[in-house]
């Protein structure tokens, strides 16, 4: 059930977020999400942990590769890149250095990681990111900004 959910508010989040004009689709499905994790968790227990490398590739290209920001009739498509290798070496050298930094390079294995994820992220289609253009000129949806207010938060300047 709570892989369902998980892929509802995925689709939810991304179909809320617009670039300009544009905005993204999500088609993941909780059915082929729960294969995924039950086979993971199942395969990493039989192979010690082997196995868990290959399973977050697994993840990382499923959620990336069923991704798209469309607009009107055209849209692009993310795919991921990433390999098992790369996850591997990612993982592990993280966990090292947080281990005998005793997590001083946590913000560093953070940026290790983003830098990671972008640089296995190809984006392809036919629009180009110059037909974007602001759906709204002032844009008038300020309800965190009045929640703000109203609770006295002073976060928001």
């Amino acid at each position: 059930m709570a892989h369902w959910f998980e892929m509802d508010l995925r689709k939810y989040i991304f179909q809320n977020i617009k670039v300009g004009d544009a905005s993204f689709q999500y088609h993941g499905n909780g059915s082929k999400y729960f294969g995924i994790v039950i086979g993971g968790y199942l395969l990493t227990i039989i192979t010690l942990g082997i196995y868990g490398f290959w399973w977050q590739k697994k993840l990382f290209d499923y959620f990336v590769n069923n991704l798209e920001l469309v607009k009107d009739d055209k849209k692009l498509t993310f795919r991921s890149t990433a390999t098992v290798g790369g996850f591997f070496e990612l993982l592990v050298l993280n966990m090292l250095l947080i281990v005998f930094t005793l997590s001083i390079a946590f913000p560093w294995t953070l940026v290790r990681t983003m830098k990671f994820m972008t640089q296995n992220i190809i984006v392809e289609g036919e629009m180009s990111l110059d037909e974007l253009q602001q759906s709204q000129e002032d844009y008038s949806n300020a309800t965190g900004d009045d929640m703000t207010d109203m609770l006295d938060l002073g976060i928001v300047i």
